[in-house]
């Protein structure tokens, strides 16, 4: 392992550390990075819409027969690729820290005798994990139910079910 490996490792280490914190303060980092991750996924959703509204104007321009046009969009498209690359790698870095810290702060928790009531530490998981999608549970619930129904009635039709 080369010298700069082994520092970004250590690197890594040190800054999902937590050990030394105490459980407010270690809960408090580890939604610090959690939310430095949902911004850069959010960044990287607007700007990979830029990449394609860029995109869409070079067919554009070539269908208009204007190459300078084309030209200057490609160059635009190039430097926007860049900046895309760059968030997805600082997606993935965040990313590994996030998930290691999150094992930890499980650790963490683990060894923490709670002296708050247990609603309070269920709406700081829901703020760590993110909130149920109460809509998205009861498409699926719907969907579920109308699968039922339409398997019911295939075994109705098939004179299995009375």
């Amino acid at each position: 392992m080369s010298d700069s490996n082994k520092y970004n490792n250590d690197s890594i280490k040190d800054e999902t550390d937590l050990s030394g914190m105490d459980l407010a303060s270690a809960k408090e980092y580890v939604m610090a990075y959690i939310t430095t991750l949902r911004q850069t996924q959010s960044k990287m959703k607007e700007i990979a819409g830029e990449l394609a509204l860029w995109q869409q104007r070079i067919s554009f321009s070539r269908e208009r027969g204007r190459a300078d046009l084309a030209a200057a969009a490609e160059m635009k498209v190039k430097e926007i690729s860049e900046i895309l690359s760059t968030l997805v790698n600082e997606e993935k870095d965040i990313a590994v820290k996030v998930s290691t810290l999150m094992k930890n702060l499980k650790k963490l928790k683990a060894g923490f005798i709670p002296t708050v009531d247990a609603e309070r530490l269920q709406a700081e998981l829901e703020m760590i994990t993110g909130e149920k999608d109460e809509l998205a549970e009861k498409f699926k619930e719907e969907e579920t139910l109308a699968e039922l129904e339409k398997l019911k009635q295939k075994l109705k039709d098939e004179g299995s079910v009375e």
